[in-house]
Formats: C-alpha cells, sequence, structure tokens
C-alpha cells in the first residue's frame, strides 16, 4: 500500500476529528441542560430509551435524536449500556459511569454549573475571534464579540455572573473533597512539613499557582464568607493566563489574589494546628477517672473477702 495515502487517510480522520470536537462539549452541556444523570440517577437502575425519554418529557417526533445523542455520551465515557428484560424482551439500558455521576446536581460535589458556564456563548463565541485577534484586532475577542470587557459583561448580565459563580465554587469545592478524601494538600515553606502533603508541582493538574479552596457563590453573602466577583476579583492560575488573558480575561493573572490565596491557607493551616493542640490539651484537663472501688483499700489490696458458706441447700457468700 502508498504509504503517502495511509499517512493522508490518517491525518484526514485526525483533522476530522477535532473539526467536530465541539460536538463532544455541546452534547455535554445538552446532557447537563436535559439532566440526563439526574434522571438515570433517580432512577434507581439501569434506563430504556423509552423510559429516558419519557422521564425527559422529549417529543416524541425526537426521540431518534435523543438516542443519537446517547450514542454520543456513551461513546464519550459518560455512559454505559447493559442489557435490560423487560417483558420477556431484551432492550439496551443506560447506566452512569464516574464521569456522569458528578454532574448530578443534588451531590455537594457536583460540577455541573462548571459545564453550562464554561460552554456558555459569552465564552465560546470569543474563541471564534481568535485568529483576527492574533492578526491584530485591537479588542479583545471576548470584548469584541459582548461589547464589554469580562467582569463589565458579568456586572452587566446577572445570569451569566450567576453561572460562573456557581461555577467557581463547583470547582472549588470539588478542589476541597479532593484535599479532604485523597489527602493532597500545598506545600508553601519548610514550615509545613507533613507527610500527608504534597508539593503541587508533583500533580499535573495542579502544577501552577494555587487556588484557595473557599466557596464562591453569588448567592448573599453570610458573616465570614466571600463571594467570588466582588471580593476576589478573579484569579485562577498562570497555566490559564497564555489563552484567556489575552481573550479577555485579564484579572485571571492578579498576583495579589494569588498572594492572598497562599495567605489565606496558611492561615487555615496555622489555625488547624491551633485548634488541634487546643483539643488536645482541653482534653487532657477534663480527663476523668472512674470512681475508686469500696473493695479495695489505699495500697490497692482487698478490704475484705468473701467465704462461701452452704446452709440449708443454699450457697452464700460471707464477708470476713
Amino acid at each position: 500500500m502508498d504509504q503517502e495515502a495511509i499517512e493522508s487517510f490518517q491525518a484526514q480522520a485526525h483533522l476530522y476529528k477535532h473539526i467536530f470536537n465541539y460536538i463532544s462539549s455541546m452534547s455535554l452541556k445538552c446532557d447537563v441542560q436535559l439532566g440526563i444523570s439526574d434522571v438515570i440517577h433517580n432512577h434507581g437502575q439501569p434506563i430504556t430509551l423509552s423510559k429516558l425519554v419519557s422521564a425527559l418529557g422529549v417529543d416524541l417526533t425526537k426521540v431518534s435524536f435523543t438516542y443519537l445523542l446517547m450514542r454520543v455520551l456513551v461513546h464519550l465515557g459518560f455512559f454505559a449500556t447493559t442489557t435490560r428484560v423487560e417483558n420477556d424482551q431484551e432492550h439496551e439500558a443506560y447506566v452512569l459511569t464516574p464521569f456522569s455521576k458528578i454532574l448530578i446536581k443534588e451531590k455537594v460535589n457536583c460540577l455541573s454549573p462548571f459545564v453550562v458556564s464554561m460552554l456558555s456563548l459569552a465564552i465560546m463565541n470569543s474563541f471564534q475571534l481568535l485568529g483576527d485577534w492574533i492578526q491584530g484586532t485591537k479588542e479583545r475577542p471576548f470584548e469584541t464579540v459582548n461589547g464589554k470587557t469580562f467582569w463589565e459583561y458579568m456586572e452587566h448580565d446577572s445570569e451569566f455572573k450567576t453561572l460562573f459563580n456557581d461555577a467557581m465554587q463547583s470547582d472549588s469545592q470539588m478542589i476541597n473533597f479532593y484535599f479532604d478524601k485523597c489527602g493532597l494538600g500545598l506545600v508553601f515553606s519548610n514550615e509545613y512539613n507533613n507527610p500527608n502533603i504534597v508539593g503541587s508541582s508533583s500533580l499535573p493538574l495542579f502544577n501552577t499557582k494555587p487556588m484557595s479552596p473557599l466557596s464562591f457563590s453569588s448567592k448573599k453573602k453570610g458573616p465570614g464568607e466571600m463571594e467570588f466577583v466582588e471580593d476576589m476579583g478573579g484569579g485562577v492560575d498562570d497555566g490559564l493566563v497564555s489563552c484567556t488573558e489575552n481573550l479577555g480575561f485579564e484579572s485571571f493573572n492578579d498576583d495579589s489574589y494569588t498572594e492572598f490565596c497562599e495567605e489565606e491557607i496558611k492561615d487555615r493551616w496555622r489555625n488547624k494546628k491551633r485548634r488541634g493542640e487546643e483539643k488536645r490539651s482541653e482534653d487532657k484537663r477534663n480527663k476523668k477517672f472512674p470512681p475508686p472501688l469500696p473493695s479495695l483499700n489505699q495500697n490497692g489490696q482487698p478490704c475484705f473477702y468473701l467465704r462461701p458458706v452452704r446452709e440449708n441447700g443454699r450457697l452464700e457468700l460471707t464477708e470476713i
């Protein structure tokens, strides 16, 4: 076979894969918008296409398109298929995978808000002008598309602001979950020499400056709580700066925020360590011993002995 033809065919397949990659992202967003993961979770067992369509309230004319959507999501690994017997007939049924379990909205660790926010039109349309901006367009893509800078647009569009804040909150909760369950932490100096803490540079996903494990929300703030947009002003990590800063997310490179995050985590570590020491000290002060046994003297010896006495067919213990 012609080697050049083989390479051209492989190149075409690779090219088409990336051309149509948007279908993957949009199918994922459709899953979140329709709540497919939630329906399967609430069903409690593998669900057939007919029951899924019924639960979603899909029009009968779009059943075939729902089937194609599920095929894409299965191919992407968000769902898996199994066989379910109903009325003595075998039917294909769908089950959750670990990738779709983190999209279930009723769970605390849910990334559905992150999916909706990052795949919103306001952000996705910005990438359509990436080439124009590189060729010399003065305004950044986000500002060109939306007529405002990222933070100005957020103040103008309350719905987008809510989406973005919810996305940051869900992402922060997931990071906190990893730190709590997997024993991960961030090392800033030798002061925190803990065997359960690893340097962020050793983790592929955390090889940039850390983000404070706080909960960010656009909801009403309570005492001591923080809101991402108003109080933080931005700041994710340097890994996004090269792309997002020049797309219009200039506040993502906020060094003062990064320094604040480091100090925040240091303070939390000190407070946690101090609370642990205080608790141990309090437990030591409040340690109570059981009352002394009346049958023992001060030397720990028995004060009396019991002698068994049998009388009238009964066994009695007599103190001597």
